[in-house]
């Protein structure tokens, strides 16, 4: 916000708004917390999806337990760090100084602000941390000494455009969901807000369980709705296994058809389950986790 005094054009903060080293602080917090709480459900996710039948998808979570160990659920978990701690900065940072400014623009309404802020900071994130989430893929898909095998191997055959195999799908399912999750949430949160006065808390605990619910349900609405854009992210990271060996295009539309003719609607979402407990809660965290260091700082 500017202010003229004088000749001079002084620049006068927004109310709220935060340093660089606080929105790191702030980021940084909040993908601690959630990395550590959601990453078994994000390896659950990833070796359902790795499936080719619709069938027996618990049976096959209790059964990779079982052979691997509980130590299994944290597989990736270093790399899942190194890769959420950086892209929630990215993300967060670009999100709040384009909010601020498209909303200052007056050309567009609060809504639209934020569904763009969150899908030009989530591709610059996405961007930036593509061969991690890969690394991160395929660590959760196959056991220890398998997956840097792979690693290798994969490296060695293709070089290193392959830590960015994923890159296309991940775009095309992270960007609409950050739209749809954004949107959402600030509506959200005025909607909970109305629905859920708690005038016997204090303000700072009532917004923190009016961010988390408008996270949750938000959230929950727009892993649904990507869960089929996921799922063909993770095939197409993981075709070096075995599993999915025949499978030889791998493009986005390829993979897309080859799930359809082959699993039928129910393969596209392969996942959704533990995808959707994943992600709502990992969101409702994260938003409220960051929004409370905010306040704090």
């Amino acid at each position: 916000m500017q202010t003229d005094v004088g000749a001079k054009k002084v620049v006068v903060p927004k109310p709220g708004a935060l340093n660089l080293t606080q929105q790191i602080t702030a980021s940084t917090v909040g993908s601690v917390v959630t990395c550590v709480v959601v990453n078994p459900l994000d390896v659950m996710k990833t070796r359902l999806q790795l499936r080719t039948t619709s069938y027996g998808g618990w049976a096959h979570v209790t059964s990779f337990i079982r052979n691997e160990g509980a130590r299994s659920l944290f597989s990736g978990l270093p790399v899942a760090l190194l890769m959420t701690i950086p892209a929630n900065i990215i993300y967060f940072t670009i999100y709040e100084r384009l909010r601020t400014k498209f909303e200052a623009s007056n050309k567009m309404n609060s809504t639209s602000a934020v569904a763009l802020a969150g899908a030009c900071g989530r591709v610059a994130a996405v961007i930036a941390t593509s061969p991690l989430e890969y690394i991160r893929t395929v660590l959760q898909a196959q056991l220890q000494d398998q997956a840097f095998d792979i690693l290798k191997a994969n490296l060695a055959t293709r070089g290193w455009s392959t830590l960015f195999v994923g890159l296309y799908p991940t775009l095309l399912r992270d960007v609409p969901f950050s739209i749809i999750y954004w949107a959402g949430y600030e509506r959200g949160k005025h909607f909970a807000g109305r629905l859920l006065p708690l005038r016997n808390f204090s303000t700072t605990t009532a917004d923190a369980m009016h961010n988390f619910a408008a996270g949750v349900g938000s959230a929950l609405v727009a892993a649904t709705v990507t869960t089929p854009l996921d799922v063909i992210k993770t095939r197409r990271q993981v075709a070096s296994n075995t599993l999915l060996s025949h499978q030889h295009d791998l493009r986005v539309g390829a993979i897309f058809r080859h799930i359809l003719l082959h699993e039928g609607v129910r393969g596209l979402f392969h996942g959704v389950v533990p995808r959707v407990i994943k992600v709502a809660p990992a969101c409702a965290i994260m938003i409220t986790s960051y929004e409370l260091v905010k306040k704090k700082l």
